[in-house]
């Protein structure tokens, strides 16, 4: 089994792998600077925060949205399970509800295009012209 993040570990797994065991406590510098990281990242007042190159930074709230309309185009309507499995494979960098979400979100507000397909449980999806 590979596990790339910790959300992937069930309560069972921290239990089988012991990992409570490598839990170590941060010195009270090493607190105060994670403090003084997180307040700095709050007030910039973003929605999101995500991790680029190993760094926390804050994003705004349509950052993910260039992922999924890299996927799309304006000629031809995608399955939206597919789109966002090819999303979630070029750039697995949130969970597919969000993308799933963002989707919704890009309909609703005329960039992409919405047909529904009898054939599936999902409707399809392309970039509005």
């Amino acid at each position: 089994m590979i596990i790339s993040k910790l959300g992937e570990i069930s309560e069972d797994a921290i239990d089988e792998f012991q990992l409570a065991s490598l839990q170590r406590d941060l010195s009270a510098n090493s607190r105060r600077a994670f403090s003084y990281y997180w307040h700095d990242l709050r007030s910039e007042n973003n929605p999101i925060r995500t991790v680029i190159n190993g760094t926390v930074v804050s994003q705004s709230i349509d950052f993910y949205d260039r992922f999924v309309l890299a996927n799309l185009s304006q000629r031809r309507f995608r399955n939206i399970l597919r789109v966002i499995g090819e999303t979630l494979g070029d750039y697995p960098f949130t969970a597919d509800w969000w993308y799933r979400h963002r989707i919704d979100y890009l309909v609703s507000k005329g960039s992409v295009d919405y047909k529904a397909d009898p054939d599936a449980i999902v409707g399809k999806i392309k970039l509005a012209k």
